[in-house]
């Protein structure tokens, strides 16, 4: 029996890389600056639109299959 099946071939960039040393800038970075870094790097990241995202992708399958029912 067919299926259908929805996936994305994008290759996504690797987030893991380090910015600083690919982009070099001419600011410098003060103590009050480099306080601020370490207490944002122990503070959990959150990715607010997730949601958002998810339920979009759902609507979008949820329609797929809607057509395809119509279409038989």
């Amino acid at each position: 029996k067919k299926i259908q099946c929805v996936y994305s071939e994008e290759v996504l960039p690797n987030l893991g890389e380090d910015n600083e040393k690919t982009s070099p800038t001419s600011y410098v970075k003060n103590d009050a600056d480099m306080a601020s870094d370490e207490l944002n790097a122990k503070k959990k990241q959150v990715n607010g639109t997730l949601a958002h995202i998810t339920a979009i992708f759902g609507f979008t399958l949820a329609g797929l299959i809607l057509q395809d029912i119509y279409k038989s």
